[in-house]
């Protein structure tokens, strides 16, 4: 009986701990189902939803987590990217980011007006030319009128006016994108900016991707081709 009671004891811990964890694994299924109603509420209420690719239905908010995780490793390879809502530029993000962007903040109209010519994005334009110049301050945009980097047999091209510049950075990418058929973020930096280029000696290519990718965020999120660069990621929506 003295051998046994020690046993009794012992089993009886684990019954009691193996209780506790039950109970705590049923509160963190309630906390999750409970998290999953007010997600649902709350994309209802803001007219969104999530979606990939392949189908436009909601994903579980276990998914929507899991796909999170996923798009920041995937991020650092370019392969997040957000849209804008209704596909129209957002101007209050637009104007702040401009606001900020140096010799370029006074030519949103321009980059606006010669993406319509071209049939192309105006926030990727911008966060290209805002990546290329370090926001307007570079040498190349103030001295060269040059907003795309744009090189010719002697260096660096230099333009009469930052309109010129900004017309022949339009039609560049026109001719990547349309041209070439290049309409996603990475497809377009593999020739804007490929890695492993003889004149990108440290290597600093590799940040062109996420970099453009950040600030078409940070601009509203794309107006065109979102489907396109939405392979694999999450971007919002009308619902």
């Amino acid at each position: 009986m003295k051998i046994l009671l020690p046993l009794i004891v012992n089993i009886a811990v684990i019954v009691i701990l193996l209780l506790i964890d039950l109970s705590t694994v049923n509160d963190i299924k309630k906390d999750r189902d409970e998290a999953q109603e007010k997600f649902n509420e709350l994309l209802k209420e803001n007219n969104t939803k999530i979606v990939t690719q392949d189908e436009n239905t909601v994903l579980p908010l276990t998914n929507v987590v899991a796909l999170l995780a996923e798009s920041e490793q995937e991020n650092n390879k370019g392969g997040l990217a957000t849209c804008s809502i209704d596909e129209n530029i957002e101007e209050d993000l637009w104007n702040k980011q401009f606001s900020r962007a140096g010799v370029l903040s006074e030519k949103s109209d321009v980059f606006i007006e010669v993406a319509n010519q071209h049939d192309i994005d105006p926030v990727l334009f911008a966060a290209i030319a805002f990546h290329e110049t370090a926001w307007g301050k570079s040498r190349a945009v103030v001295e060269k009128n040059n907003p795309g980097g744009l090189m010719g047999s002697n260096g660096l091209m230099t333009f009469p006016t930052l309109e010129d510049g900004i017309e022949s950075m339009g039609q560049t990418l026109h001719n990547r994108i349309i041209g070439d058929g290049l309409t996603t973020i990475k497809d377009l930096g593999g020739v804007y900016a490929p890695v492993g280029a003889d004149n990108d000696p440290n290597n600093l290519n590799k940040n062109w991707v996420p970099t453009i990718t950040d600030l078409t965020k940070k601009l509203g999120g794309l107006t065109m081709n979102c489907k396109e660069n939405a392979i694999g990621d999450i971007v919002t929506t009308a619902a």
